[in-house]
């Protein structure tokens, strides 16, 4: 069987029918990452999954606060991170704070906050040595590098933003 990575599998599906809701495009996502394999597609799936549990019609920003705080939650119950540990979690954390913190404001501006928060959240990883994750198996040689989870946490929500914008 050949790998294909999860982002792949969710463009043809998209294609299929553009009229999807916010929760039905993340169930995609989801599945496409549970398929992947692998302990961060574990992850991913879990928090895309918990993400489209969101309400079908679009999201205000206290549904979408309500969401990424539940799947968050899930990712640090299964897998055990917390902020400081070199893993995707160091920006989901920060990033679903900032939404918390929004929840009365406007969708594009807590949507903008969450992705700040995210950003800052990967950069933080650089400088430090992992405790969990796939990191944590190389030590001192993953210093100076951005955790690759958090990363794509924090690529995610600058996309959120960006078509938010």
């Amino acid at each position: 069987m050949e790998h294909q990575p999860a982002l792949e599998r969710v463009t043809p599906r998209l294609a299929e029918d553009a009229e999807r809701s916010p929760a039905e495009v993340l169930a995609i996502v989801s599945e496409s990452f549970l398929g992947a394999g692998g302990t961060s597609g574990a992850l991913f799936g879990l928090w895309f999954g918990r993400l489209a549990k969101g309400s079908a019609e679009p999201w205000a920003s206290a549904e979408l606060a309500r969401v990424v705080v539940d799947a968050t939650a899930a990712v640090q119950r299964l897998g055990g991170a917390q902020v400081g540990h070199k893993t995707m979690v160091d920006a989901m954390v920060p990033a679903t704070a900032a939404l918390d913190e929004s929840r009365d404001l406007p969708w594009r501006a807590a949507v903008a906050a969450a992705a700040v928060a995210a950003a800052e959240g990967a950069a933080s990883t650089e400088q430090i040595v992992a405790v969990r994750g796939r990191a944590s198996y190389i030590g001192e040689r993953a210093r100076g590098v951005i955790d690759p989870g958090a990363l794509a946490v924090a690529w995610f929500f600058a996309a959120a933003d960006e078509v938010a914008a």
